[in-house]
């Protein structure tokens, strides 16, 4: 299933149409609230003889997500910000396996140092840097192409793996509840349906207080994805931050309590000590209390 903006142009949608097909992929174009590509498992219903309504069949969403990247673009979205929230977004949809696929440009990345957002030189060093932390520190898996066709290439090869992995599993349903209750053993074969999937995934949804703090969280600069979650699942809301703040003697204690956030896959990682300063001094500052 293919949806988001697909590179946003409508040119690059008729492209990639024109590949799929020429690969031989079945496919559908819906409008997907996060994401690019996704796959589904569609049930099988057999046609009632003599009936005009036949039921329709249940769709359950595979766990794998891609969102596909043109370089210029990663650029663009790394210097105004959305990148971070994007992967903030992806990593709370319910999919578990995460995938950033950045086709290549023919930009002229000369110009790319120009400032971005709080004055932040966006040069190509730091997108292969932005790429290297997706992949090591937040546990996306990380794939490149030369262009379009590679592209498809690409998404043709995973299509038929996960077709090959599935074609005799038994799945079963799952609602995001199920998920943030840990109610779900096996990721792989407990699936979303897809409506309720995208429903969740709308962009303006209304937000619970810890989803709007984690999104405040991550408009500090190197405020990472994970170092987010890992705050928040301490400290769900600013209140709560406040007040562990407020039961501190003073400054060296309250830059411990984010300091000391192991994050990460592994949980090996420490919070920087510079963006638990910046943390610290925000939320005691005077006016807000």
């Amino acid at each position: 299933t293919a949806g988001g903006g697909v590179g946003g142009r409508k040119t690059l949608k008729v492209e990639t149409v024109r590949h799929l097909q020429q690969c031989g992929v079945m496919y559908d174009r819906r409008n997907l609230n996060i994401g690019d590509f996704l796959w589904i498992a569609r049930e099988r219903v057999v046609e009632v003889e003599g009936q005009f309504r036949q039921r329709q069949p249940r769709e359950l969403v595979l766990p794998f997500i891609v969102e596909r990247k043109r370089l210029d673009d990663l650029w663009m979205s790394v210097k105004d910000g959305r990148y971070e929230e994007q992967k903030f977004r992806m990593k709370g949809c319910g999919l578990s396996h995460l995938y950033y696929l950045i086709e290549d440009h023919p930009g002229q990345k000369q110009f790319w140092g120009r400032a971005g957002q709080g004055g932040m030189l966006v040069t190509p060093e730091a997108i292969e840097q932005a790429v290297a932390n997706t992949a090591v520190q937040e546990g996306f898996t990380v794939k490149k192409t030369a262009d379009q066709k590679g592209t498809i290439e690409y998404l043709t090869l995973v299509t038929r793996l996960l077709r090959e992995k599935y074609k005799n599993k038994d799945l079963t349903s799952c609602t995001n509840s199920d998920l943030a209750d840990g109610l779900v053993g096996c990721r792989d074969t407990t699936l979303l349906p897809f409506q309720e999937f995208n429903d969740s995934s709308k962009k303006n949804k209304q937000l619970t207080v810890t989803e709007v703090f984690a999104k405040m969280l991550l408009r500090l600069k190197g405020l990472s994805v994970d170092m987010a979650q890992t705050i928040v699942g301490q400290y769900p809301t600013p209140r709560d931050l406040m007040s562990a703040y407020s039961n501190c003697t003073n400054e060296v204690e309250r830059v411990k309590l984010i300091a000391d956030l192991a994050y990460g896959m592994e949980g090996k990682r420490k919070v920087p000590k510079a963006v638990a300063e910046a943390l610290m001094k925000f939320w005691t500052c005077p006016s807000l209390v």
